[in-house]
């Protein structure tokens, strides 16, 4: 195969190169070069410039964007301010057909996966909680709202399924946006919750739980995000037995109010211990919705909210 290959008086080809694989859609070349040059950026300014732009192969267009590998050597001269530089080229047809297996081309394309199911939760505190009252002189202790609770007056509560979904968007993402400063800034953002709406889902209700990224012969970005799901409970006026927004006995016609649990806020209620007559019983006294993690933007992940 006759190929022309660019020599300036700094940079020169080995004799090992090209190396070329000719197999139609999996067609491959590699350029090995020897650079003379001051300093790294300038040997790999002289690479990027002896790189043919549209390399043909047995009629077979490469790829125009190579790979372009640098790195010292003590060869051909041993001295300082050798390198040796290498250009990869491959078919794109390759990446095309890989299409079929659901990898992306384009830059801000995607894909997106979801599971739902449900996880384990402990709880102490019943939605509703149903006491039959013994026959004869023992009477069935008032456990309130409480789950579990022990003759001391402890909840010890139970382990319940509660909802929940994961789903994954992966995209493509232009070599020109992602950089250090661009993964370290994702990297912040790993489990951290939507502060504002994202796909359908309120505030407070997506976690960011993990992000894997890879650049690929192209030289943009594969990037996996990871989210899992956890439901806000909406309209809450009463929780286990407490009046959260009690009537002003200056307004008592005023509407009754409610409020929203988030997601992934953590309600808790705290419990007393009250001497009944005959049995200690629990007597919630509070009730905590607690912010257990930080939010952030996810509009600057790169994918459409």
């Amino acid at each position: 195969m006759p190929t022309t290959f660019c020599v300036t008086e700094k940079i020169t080809e080995k004799t090992t190169s090209p190396k070329v694989t000719s197999a139609g859609i999996n067609t491959t070349m590699t350029r090995q070069y020897d650079i003379n040059a001051n300093g790294h950026g300038a040997a790999l300014a002289l690479l990027k410039a002896t790189v043919l732009p549209y390399p043909t192969v047995d009629g077979i267009l490469l790829n125009a964007t190579p790979t372009l590998r640098i790195e010292p050597s003590l060869n051909p001269s041993g001295g300082v301010g050798v390198w040796s530089g290498q250009v990869e080229y491959r078919h794109p047809g390759r990446d095309e057909q890989t299409l079929g297996t659901n990898e992306l081309l384009e830059p801000f394309r995607e894909k997106v996966s979801a599971s739902f199911s449900g996880e384990t939760q402990h709880i102490t505190t019943a939605i509703t909680q149903e006491r039959f009252p013994a026959y004869g002189d023992n009477e069935a202790p008032r456990s309130n709202f409480a789950i579990n609770v022990q003759s001391n007056g402890e909840v010890e509560g139970t382990d319940i399924y509660k909802r929940t979904g994961t789903f994954t968007v992966s995209t493509v993402l232009p070599e020109s946006l992602v950089d250090n400063d661009w993964l370290k800034d994702r990297f912040k953002q790993v489990w951290t919750i939507n502060s504002s709406d994202f796909r359908g889902w309120e505030r407070g209700e997506v976690a960011l739980t993990s992000m894997d990224t890879r650049q690929r012969s192209d030289g943009n970005w594969e990037v996996d995000y990871s989210f899992q799901i956890s439901p806000s409970q909406k309209g809450i006026g009463e929780y286990a037995g407490i009046d959260l927004f009690p009537v002003d006995p200056e307004d008592p016609d005023a509407d009754a109010s409610t409020t929203t649990f988030e997601g992934w806020n953590y309600v808790w209620v705290r419990y007393t211990a009250e001497e009944g007559d005959k049995w200690i019983e629990p007597k919630a006294i509070g009730v905590y919705e607690a912010q257990v993690y930080e939010y952030s933007d996810f509009s600057q992940l790169g994918i459409i909210n």
